[in-house]
């Protein structure tokens, strides 16, 4: 019986040390997000990133249908 309290006092302790650890060591500032596209690990190229605002700006101004997007014309 005692020993059954004493692991779960312990996992409590834990799971509370985690619960309340993680967020505070988790934050960090983000840069400020600029435009629809916002490439903060440089990962998509400025051709790629414009072509995705650009079929943004295109399918938000669509008031009927589903519009269809091709990013990678061409590039078969």
């Amino acid at each position: 019986m005692v020993r059954t309290v004493t692991r779960k006092f312990a996992a409590l302790l834990w799971f509370l040390l985690f619960a309340v650890w993680t967020p505070l060591l988790a934050q960090s500032e983000f840069p400020k997000a600029v435009g629809y596209v916002n490439d903060f690990a440089n990962v998509i190229s400025v051709d790629i990133a414009r072509k995705s605002e650009r079929a943004y700006f295109e399918a938000s101004s669509e008031a009927q249908g589903t519009p269809k997007v091709d990013f990678y014309s061409g590039s078969n």
